[in-house]
């Protein structure tokens, strides 16, 4: 048994994802070092607080409201995006995928998208300004 539960912390700790366990009222009761490194927090300043704490302003409210529901048992998306606040005040972008625990609990994971929804704008940015001279160039071309 105990080493089916260190080979689970291990598992948790060394995850590259930001993984979380919270208590039905959203607050953390553990958190491996990749969520403490996204939101710039230190572990100890992380457990016992609520998950709200760490959510942007603008997806708070959907936030607490999806936690409420799931640990009622109703159905709530599992697999969602949401603006992380970090401890300096900058805004990440988050993907996250939740699951209830059979003690009442949640067990999270989730990745920061920021970089990867830059990127996907930028190349929106440029198709958009790009296809216009495609269009001509294939219509010079006929």
């Amino acid at each position: 048994m105990e080493k089916s539960e260190e080979k689970y912390r291990r598992f948790f700790e060394q995850n590259p994802a930001a993984i979380t366990v919270a208590d039905k009222d959203g607050k953390f009761v553990d958190v491996n070092e990749e969520f403490a490194k996204l939101t710039g927090y230190t572990k100890e300043e992380i457990v016992g607080r609520p998950l709200s704490k760490f959510v942007a302003e603008k997806d708070r409210q959907r936030v607490i409201e999806y936690n409420r529901r799931r640990m009622e048992g109703k159905e709530v998306p599992s697999h969602y995006e949401y603006k992380l606040l970090r401890k300096d005040g900058e805004i990440r972008d988050v993907e996250v995928k939740i699951i209830k625990l059979p003690d009442d609990k949640t067990l999270a994971c989730r990745i920061d998208i920021t970089e990867k929804k830059k990127w996907r704008k930028s190349l929106k940015n440029l198709r958009r300004c790009l296809e216009p001279w495609l269009k001509n160039l294939w219509l010079a071309y006929i």
